[in-house]
């Protein structure tokens, strides 16, 4: 059973996007933000993290970096939920200043399509998403 962390500070997100990933057979932890997220890693390392961007404490690209930047985790890949409003122009914007994400997605979003896009990236672990956040 693949392992998915979702990093938010809503609880209800959290809950919204583990409900989904659950009935589909994977197992969700959630940390409230970037510090609790690496501390929960310790213990059980994830297949895919999806975290927010604006979070107390530490951020979602400060998070990011973090992961990137450690062999134990470098691998893992990491989709963005941010409440932009254009999907391809924040995806387009990260990867010219070299982003650490896989994947994008804007709030609000369709938990049923995130599962897929979920599953599309855990299927192809190790390989990015094309530069327009799709999957």
């Amino acid at each position: 059973m693949a392992r998915v962390l979702i990093v938010d500070d809503e609880p209800a997100v959290i809950q919204m996007i583990g409900c989904v990933l659950e009935i589909r057979g994977y197992e969700v932890i959630g940390a409230g933000n970037g510090r609790e997220a690496l501390t929960k890693m310790e213990t059980a390392p994830p297949d895919l993290i999806i975290t927010d961007l604006v979070m107390p404490g530490m951020n979602g690209l400060d998070l990011c970096w973090k992961i990137k930047d450690d062999p134990r985790w470098s691998g893992i890949p990491i989709m963005i939920v941010t409440s932009a409003t254009n999907d391809s122009d924040l995806a387009d914007g990260f990867w010219k200043l070299g982003t650490p994400a896989d994947a994008f997605v804007s709030k609000p979003f369709d938990p049923f399509e995130m599962a897929d896009r979920v599953e599309r990236m855990i299927r192809n672990r190790g390989s990015k998403d094309a530069p327009d956040g799709t999957a």
